[in-house]
């Protein structure tokens, strides 16, 4: 009867909204009582997220470009390239960030 009415994926959404909110408060207490700029905090985050993201890209890239892997499921060439140009991009930015962080000057203007 309730998995006609639909009432238990309404609970399951319940349960992962109130398991995101039991993550999310415990960061916010500590950026708070610590008197940390929240703004400052999230940029900072989203910089070591993006410095973390290209290790996970590149493993991605490597095992779904391995038929003994993937099968028939394996990605085809242009796949395969432009994920690689989307990779090199990603790494290239990552090191133009952090260039600029420890003050090095760059090559180029700007």
């Amino acid at each position: 009867m309730l998995l006609r009415l639909g009432l238990l994926e309404r609970a399951g959404q319940f349960v992962k909204l109130a398991d995101l909110i039991d993550l999310v408060q415990p960061n916010r207490l500590v950026v708070v009582a610590l008197g940390i700029n929240a703004t400052n905090a999230l940029v900072l985050s989203q910089v070591v997220l993006s410095i973390a993201l290209p290790i996970p890209m590149i493993a991605l890239l490597i095992f779904t470009q391995r038929s003994q892997i993937m099968g028939s499921f394996a990605s085809p060439p242009l796949v395969r390239i432009a994920a690689w140009i989307g990779t090199g991009l990603v790494v290239g930015l990552n090191i133009i960030l952090l260039l600029q962080v420890t003050g090095l000057r760059l090559p180029f203007p700007g």
